[in-house]
């Protein structure tokens, strides 16, 4: 069976990119790489086009779409619904997660430090868990 890590960007280009350079070098070292994308709250066509161009240069980079889901419509400041979206993903996560055990050994699940609320999904099923900070280290100073 084929050893791959399975990766968890928070929603926005941003985070994409940052986690996908990540997944590059992770592919270096013979793992394929999995990165599993929300559809429905921040979704924007350059996010598709991204993901064409990454697709047809590293081919051990594949891409999944988690099922349409709405943030809580109760939410009422964009973070509350940003956090209600991701949730709301969880059990996508964890569904996804399995299918892909069926065929391949999962060695890792990193996620977004915003995603921490699917951490749960791998770390029930054995699969070591891992927070990737997308931001530069100056965030961290405020």
């Amino acid at each position: 069976m084929e050893e791959t890590v399975v990766m968890f960007p928070a929603e926005g280009i941003g985070h994409i990119v940052a986690m996908v350079e990540l997944a590059k070098l992770i592919q270096t070292h013979r793992f394929s790489v999995t990165v599993l994308l929300t559809t429905g709250f921040l979704d924007h066509p350059s996010i598709d086009d991204y993901i064409r161009r990454i697709s047809a240069v590293h081919s051990s980079i594949s891409f999944l779409r988690l099922p349409p889901t709405t943030p809580a419509t109760t939410a009422v400041s964009f973070g509350d619904k940003f956090f209600s979206f991701i949730k709301r993903n969880a059990p996508h996560v964890a569904t996804t997660l399995t299918q892909i055990s069926k065929t391949a050994i999962v060695k890792a699940f990193v996620i977004d430090l915003f995603c921490a609320s699917t951490m749960e999904s791998a770390s029930s099923m054995g699969i070591p868990v891992y927070f990737f900070f997308t931001s530069g280290a100056a965030i961290l100073a405020l």
